[in-house]
């Protein structure tokens, strides 16, 4: 095979899930970049120096929640404050090329952004509910995810 390509990590555990979660050990298997009130970044000790992998979380109330222009809200909350949450993965797929003798890493960064109402009526379930379906706008009914399709800028989906 002339290319291979691989990321650097390691530490991956997909045994404690019926689907294709992974387990990542945050708390034993990353090192502590920046602990700020609003940001904290790890930094992945099980991934090579050359080829690191970084988490970040972030949080902060909001002074609104603006949603989508097509949700029609006939009951809206009467606060005003919300949240936003962010969690962004940034990887690098290090490529290598045995016939050339030649390395190129190219970074792939993925983010998960929750707004929503400061709102005690919103809870751990409600939000995994709407990840869950998140995930499953991407899903496609044979198992396999759409990014074959978004990669090409198609947009609708379609049937396997």
């Amino acid at each position: 095979m002339a290319k291979q390509s691989t990321f650097g990590f390691t530490n991956v555990d997909t045994t404690q899930r019926s689907y294709n979660d992974y387990t990542l050990g945050v708390t034993t298997n990353y090192a502590l970049l920046s602990d700020e009130p609003t940001q904290v970044i790890l930094d992945n000790k099980c991934a090579p120096l050359d080829q690191q992998e970084i988490i970040t979380y972030q949080a902060r109330v909001l002074p609104r929640v603006n949603t989508s222009s097509y949700l029609i809200n006939n009951y809206p909350t009467k606060l005003d404050g919300g949240m936003q949450y962010v969690i962004k993965v940034e990887e690098l797929l290090s490529t290598t090329d045995n016939t050339l003798g030649t390395r190129i890493d190219e970074p792939i960064v993925m983010y998960l952004t929750v707004k929503h109402p400061r709102s005690g009526n919103i809870s751990a379930s409600a939000l995994t509910t709407v990840f869950n379906r998140l995930k499953g706008a991407i899903l496609k009914s044979d198992g396999t995810y759409r990014w074959d399709e978004l990669m090409r800028l198609s947009l609708k989906p379609t049937d396997n």
